[in-house]
């Protein structure tokens, strides 16, 4: 499982969940992971937000009908400029408060130029992807670590995990910044011994 770092300690993780305040909900699955099932990025910088990414190891089997996106193994670059992509996450609704019902905000992946400069030249195209995001549609605080998914031939293929966005608020209307799952295919392979 590949989330964003913030140096994580533990994490309850949500499998099959619309909504995670129905703790009966057909087919959800919660688990949590201590610190010792987690692996932070050793370069992870929380002044630049560098290598924000981390692997959960989870500490039960899971058990899912549903199809699990996949991501581009080749290690192909690809910018996905203007491509439809979709986030989601629990994360907040407005400033300040929290959604139980997974949101998802549907909008095209930005031109990474425009995108950096609006982040004065701070970002990384080889680790860093941004999507497009409106004053109403935003990723937002508690949606970090969540999937950010684009869709070729009719599958799901996983390009980035919910990084940070302006600290001006979640309705600024800056792009969001993602971590490209493809500039860690490397770390990824290192830390769990699967050949990706």
């Amino acid at each position: 499982m590949y989330v964003s770092s913030y140096r994580m300690n533990g994490v309850d993780v949500y499998l099959g969940t619309w909504n995670r305040g129905n703790r009966s909900e057909e087919g959800q699955q919660r688990i949590y992971a201590g610190k010792r099932y987690i692996i932070n990025h050793e370069l992870y910088d929380d002044d630049t937000i560098v290598n924000d990414i981390a692997l959960i190891k989870l500490p039960a089997p899971i058990f899912s009908t549903t199809t699990l996106p996949k991501f581009d193994s080749a290690g192909n670059y690809k910018t996905y400029e203007g491509v439809l992509a979709t986030a989601s996450g629990w994360g907040d609704t407005e400033d300040g408060f929290s959604a139980d019902i997974l949101r998802f905000i549907e909008k095209p992946i930005s031109k990474f130029s425009s995108c950096n400069l609006r982040y004065l030249g701070g970002l990384n195209s080889e680790q860093q992807i941004c999507q497009q995001a409106t004053q109403k549609q935003n990723t937002c605080s508690g949606d970090s670590g969540g999937p950010l998914v684009v869709f070729e031939d009719g599958e799901p293929i996983l390009i980035g995990a919910t990084s940070f966005g302006i600290n001006l608020g979640c309705q600024s209307g800056w792009p969001g910044v993602f971590t490209r799952i493809t500039g860690y295919l490397d770390w990824i392979q290192r830390h769990t011994g699967i050949d990706v």
